[in-house]
C-alpha cells in the first residue's frame, strides 16, 4: 500500500476513542459543549476500529481493502538535541500506541490533543525519527486554527516539517452506509515537508465522533508524489 502524507517522513492517521462499541451513530445525542473537553481522543488500551480504505489511481483502477488499527499501550519518546519542536511536547508523559500498518502515537498533555509516528525515512538518515503534532485543542471552538513546526537532522540532512490545523465545525453530522454520526467534530490538516528530496504537500479532511473516534477521513496531495486516499469506518470495539 502507498504511505500516507509523508513519503520520507511519516504515516499521519488520526484515530481515537471513549467508551462503547458496535458501529452507527443510533439516536441524536444532545449536543457537545464545544468548549468543554473534547469526548472525541481519550485513549483506551484494547480498542480498535476497521476502515475501508481506498486509494484511485491515475488510470481509474482503485485499491480497495480493509484496516485495522489497535490501541496496544504505552511508551515514551525523549526529543533530541538536533531536532526542534515549537511548541515542544511534554516527554514526562507516556504516548499511547496505535498498532496499524505502521504503529501511530497518541498523547493527551492536558491542553492538547498530540499525534506523531516513528519515520523510518528519517531513521534510515540516521535521524530520530519520531515526529509529533498537535491534533486539536482540548478546549475548542469552531474556527480554531494552530500550527507544529518540526526541524530534523542537520547540514544537507535537514528537514523542516509543518502541520496546521483548523477547527471546521464541532457539530457535523454524517452519514456512512445509511449509519448517520450525529456531532461529529470535523478537522481540516495541512501537512508539508521540505527537503533536499523536495517538497510534499498533503491536505486532509478528518471526520471524528463523539465516544467512538475517527470516522471518515480524505486525503489528497497538493505537491509532490500524487496521492489519493479516502477511508471510512465499517466496524469499532472500544477497550474497557
Amino acid at each position: 500500500m502507498k504511505s500516507r502524507f509523508l513519503p520520507v517522513l511519516l504515516t499521519l492517521v488520526a484515530i481515537i476513542a471513549f467508551h462503547g462499541c458496535g458501529f452507527g451513530g443510533g439516536t441524536e445525542p444532545d449536543p457537545p459543549d464545544p468548549t468543554g473537553p473534547s469526548l472525541y481522543f481519550p485513549l483506551k488500551t484494547g480498542t480498535s476500529w476497521t476502515y475501508r480504505c481506498i486509494e484511485p489511481d491515475s488510470a481509474g483502477a482503485d485499491s480497495t481493502y480493509t484496516l485495522e488499527k489497535t490501541i496496544t499501550g504505552t511508551t515514551y519518546f525523549p526529543p533530541d538535541s538536533v531536532s526542534t519542536y515549537n511548541p515542544p511536547y511534554n516527554d514526562a508523559i507516556p504516548w499511547f500506541r496505535q498498532a496499524d500498518r505502521d504503529s501511530t502515537f497518541f498523547l493527551n498533555d492536558g491542553d492538547y490533543i498530540w499525534m506523531g509516528e516513528i519515520s523510518q525515512g528519517l531513521v534510515d538518515f540516521n535521524i530520530n525519527g519520531f515526529v509529533p503534532f498537535r491534533a486539536v485543542p482540548i478546549y475548542y471552538e469552531d474556527e480554531d486554527s494552530f500550527a507544529t513546526l518540526i526541524g530534523k537532522g542537520s547540514g544537507l540532512l535537514h528537514a523542516e516539517i509543518i502541520f496546521s490545523v483548523v477547527v471546521v465545525d464541532s457539530l457535523e453530522d454524517v452519514i456512512i452506509e445509511n449509519d448517520t454520526f450525529f456531532n461529529c467534530l470535523r478537522l481540516e490538516t495541512f501537512l508539508q515537508d521540505s527537503s533536499l528530496l523536495g517538497i510534499n504537500t498533503t491536505q486532509s479532511s478528518m471526520w471524528f465522533a463523539d465516544s467512538i473516534g475517527e470516522i471518515k477521513r480524505h486525503d489528497h496531495t497538493v505537491t509532490g508524489t500524487a496521492n489519493v486516499y479516502y477511508e471510512e469506518l465499517i466496524d469499532y470495539t472500544i477497550g474497557g
